[in-house]
């Protein structure tokens, strides 16, 4: 019998505040970068093209960005809204920007589609892919209607699984998954 060998690889990672990252020269080079749920819709258009530009300093030769981003046009919460007849509350996401409430804090919140992240990417980056999240799963806020309605939810996940890598639909989704990586 011959042996066998086995590598572990060690995973270092860092968790930091985006706000910070100029802040933060000696970071290193990183793999992957990955930013969850929302925390690059705090920041407004300028700045979020300034993260861009900083953050291909912190990132190897093929470094990528893993981000779920909030888009604009949430298909969910406009049906959700426009069903309660919140019509101002059903359209929020088109605005410039959003005050958001977080844990009892009022939080600026700008809502980006992947075209915009594109954009606003294309100088340090290129586009690997987009996915959507919550297309035809709902909201973590409709979980208490949704709780005793397993049948439906089952539902909702083959249609999510079956949509799942159809990207011009991340727009339409709670949120969507965008993978860039550095030129």
């Amino acid at each position: 019998m011959g042996k066998q060998k086995t590598t572990i690889k060690i995973l270092t990672f860092d968790q930091l505040d985006i706000t910070l990252l100029d802040e933060k020269m000696n970071l290193g080079a990183f793999d992957l970068v990955f930013s969850n749920f929302g925390g690059l819709n705090c920041l407004p258009k300028k700045e979020l093209q300034h993260f861009f530009l900083n953050i291909s300093n912190h990132l190897t030769k093929n470094g990528k960005l893993a981000l779920v981003i909030m888009p604009k046009n949430t298909l969910w919460e406009q049906a959700y809204f426009l069903f309660k007849g919140k019509l101002s509350i059903a359209f929020r996401r088109k605005k410039e920007v959003v005050m958001a409430n977080v844990d009892g804090e009022n939080v600026p919140t700008y809502y980006y589609n992947p075209k915009d992240i594109v954009n606003l990417a294309q100088t340090k980056f290129n586009l690997v892919e987009c996915n959507p999240i919550g297309l035809f799963i709902p909201p973590s806020y409709l979980e208490p209607f949704f709780q005793n309605k397993s049948r439906f939810l089952n539902i909702l996940n083959y249609l999510e699984n079956k949509i799942k890598n159809q990207s011009f639909l991340s727009k339409y989704a709670d949120h969507y998954i965008i993978i860039l990586q550095k030129k």
